[in-house]
C-alpha cells in the first residue's frame, strides 16, 4: 500500500508526489508510471485504455502521468504541459467512458499543479462488474495486470473473470435477502420496533 492509498485523491499534491519518488516507489500491479501525455494518436488512445482496463480487472491501483521512471521507479518529474487542464482531464475522462465497455463506475481523474505544470493522476477502483474490454477501432482486447504491469488475457482467463463477477453478484444477493429476512423474523442483533424501516447494506469489497 502506497500513499495514494492512504489519502483521498483530491488531497494529493506535490508533496505527495516527491514522496514518492523520494521513497522508490516502484511500478507494481496498483501503480503505473507514465512520463507524457496520452495524445489523440490511435496507438496512444489504445495505450491508455489498456491500462486502465487492466487495472479495473485487476486489484485497481493508481495510473500516474507525467513522471519518468526508470525500470519501474520514478525518478524525476517531467510534469505535463497544458493549456486547460480542465478540458484535458474531460478529454480523458470521455476516452475511458467511450473506449471501454462496461463503463468502469468510480473511475476518477485529479490534476496536481506542479509550477507551470501537471501531475494528472487516474484512480481505477477495483471493478466487479468484470471483464472490462477495450473496443476501440476494431481494438477488441483484454487486459489485466500482474507485478510486471499490464498484460492480454487468455480465454481460460477471461472465463474466469465472468465466473467471478457473478460469483459476486451472487454473494451480494445472499447478504441482502439474508438480512432481510432477519429483520423480517426479528433476528436482529438489536431488537427493532414495529414502525416502517429504511435499510442500508454496506458491504466491505474485500468481503466479497
Amino acid at each position: 500500500m502506497t500513499l495514494l492509498d492512504r489519502k483521498p485523491l483530491d488531497q494529493i499534491d506535490k508533496a505527495d508526489i516527491q514522496q514518492l519518488i523520494d521513497d522508490e516507489v516502484q511500478e507494481s500491479k496498483t501503480i503505473e508510471y507514465k512520463s507524457e501525455i496520452i495524445g489523440n494518436k490511435d496507438e496512444q488512445k489504445k495505450e491508455l485504455l489498456a491500462y486502465v482496463s487492466s487495472f479495473a480487472n485487476a486489484s485497481g491501483g493508481h495510473l500516474i502521468i507525467g513522471i519518468c521512471a526508470e525500470k519501474g521507479i520514478p525518478k524525476q518529474i517531467s510534469g505535463l504541459q497544458i493549456a486547460d487542464i480542465d478540458r484535458e482531464i474531460s478529454r480523458l475522462e470521455n476516452m475511458t467512458r467511450d473506449g471501454i465497455e462496461p463503463r468502469i463506475s468510480g473511475l476518477n481523474i485529479h490534476s496536481v499543479r506542479i509550477d507551470s505544470l501537471f501531475i494528472i493522476i487516474i484512480f481505477i477502483p477495483q471493478s466487479f462488474a468484470l471483464p472490462h474490454i477495450v473496443k476501440y477501432k476494431n481494438h477488441n482486447k483484454f487486459y489485466s495486470r500482474n507485478s510486471n504491469g499490464k498484460c492480454l488475457l487468455d480465454v481460460g482467463e477471461i472465463r474466469n473473470l465472468f465466473n467471478v463477477s457473478e460469483t459476486a453478484i451472487e454473494r451480494v444477493r445472499f447478504f441482502r435477502t439474508e438480512r432481510l429476512s432477519m429483520i423480517v423474523s426479528g433476528q436482529t442483533p438489536i431488537q427493532l420496533e414495529h414502525y416502517p424501516k429504511l435499510v442500508l447494506h454496506v458491504i466491505p469489497p474485500h468481503h466479497i
